[in-house]
């Protein structure tokens, strides 16, 4: 997992103001830590979002402090697609938190030349584990499934450090004909 350092700046103004000059503000939290309005650079918080995803650990270099979050949440606005705001809850590596992971399936192409399908029932998973072994995402290659082969929880293989809120039988896709026409 690669982790982003961001440099970010205290933000004493309003949200939009910050925007018009072309930051994306922010706030941390943590443990132990209030509440802070921060701001990053547009197109830094941008590129880190875009390679690592929306739910990624970053490095936030602070008033000559780096400390290490997790994207918590990122608001974008609905009709312009710009990142309005990102919430960042600040973590010690070995801190043991509950989390979301994004689930991407490749191999869809390969399912496709089959006549087959993915019905995907849920996108991400919910975990608890240290930060440090927890990845941004997880890919399931699904190109060698065949038809009514499920994808569970058990076939992500996470790390035995990581413990997953649902039984591992939870279904997260199911292989499935395509109709034709």
């Amino acid at each position: 997992m690669s982790i982003a350092t961001l440099n970010a700046s205290i933000r004493n103004g309003k949200a939009k103001k910050s925007r018009k000059e072309g930051f994306v503000p922010a706030v941390v939290y943590g443990k132990g830590v209030p509440s802070t309005p921060i701001q990053f650079h547009n197109k830094d918080i941008i590129k880190a979002i875009k390679e690592n995803g929306s739910r990624t650990t970053v490095k936030i270099k602070l008033d000559a402090e780096t400390k290490v979050g997790i994207v918590k949440d990122v608001h974008v606005d609905p009709v312009t697609s710009e990142m309005q705001h990102v919430d960042i809850q600040l973590v010690d590596r070995d801190e043991i938190v509950n989390w979301e992971i994004p689930i991407t399936f490749s191999g869809r192409e390969q399912l496709k030349l089959k006549r087959l399908f993915l019905e995907t029932n849920l996108s991400q998973i919910k975990v608890t584990g240290k930060v440090s072994d927890i990845p941004d995402f997880i890919n399931v290659d699904v190109g060698e499934k065949n038809a009514n082969e499920d994808i569970t929880i058990a076939d992500l293989n996470l790390d035995s450090s990581i413990k997953s809120s649902r039984p591992l039988d939870t279904i997260l896709a199911v292989v499935k004909y395509a109709v034709s026409n």
